[in-house]
């Protein structure tokens, strides 16, 4: 399984306690890599999917949805930082369990909660992108009943094409 972050964004992510994550640390860095950034990411790609993203997210996949190039790499990028964050919240948590407190106000909490934050922004859909063409290529339409024609009563049909919606 694939993570959308790296070792070192997690080690960005633990600030002053970074410097502890070592290859013989525990965690160590490979065991971050290889259990813990997978784990993360399968719990985003668990909500994307939920959202109905194909998963695992790729910069292709939301361009070809008709995802702006720009707005796609900036929610890879919050992906990253996403994966990169749940990661050193359980990564925190095995580093320093000292910081551990009664009031639950450690820095691992702080990291988790932020991380939990996250994923419930990604559930509710803030910050995911909407594409902007339907699933065959062309503009989609939102309503849900087609208006009437005001003389007979009888529904129009809609025809989309390359150029527009005709009716």
């Amino acid at each position: 399984m694939s993570s959308y972050a790296l070792v070192t964004r997690v080690i960005q992510e633990l600030g002053a306690y970074g410097k502890h994550l070592t290859g013989t640390s525990v965690p160590t860095q490979t065991q971050v890599t290889n259990d813990i950034l997978p784990d993360i990411a399968g719990e985003i790609d668990g909500v994307l999917a939920e959202r109905g993203l194909a998963v695992p997210v790729t910069l292709a996949g939301l361009t070809a949805l008709g995802v702006d190039a720009t707005v796609a790499d900036r929610f890879i990028k919050h992906l990253e930082g996403l994966n990169a964050l749940g990661a050193a919240a359980r990564a925190a948590a095995q580093l320093a369990p000292q910081l551990a407190t009664k009031e639950d106000s450690s820095f691992p909490k702080w990291l988790l909660d932020l991380y939990n934050a996250g994923l419930a922004r990604l559930r509710s859909g803030e910050g995911v992108p909407k594409a902007s063409v339907g699933s065959a290529g062309l503009p989609s339409a939102h309503w849900t009943t087609n208006p009437t024609d005001p003389d007979t009563d009888e529904e129009w049909t809609p025809m989309i094409t390359r150029r527009g919606l005709i009716w």
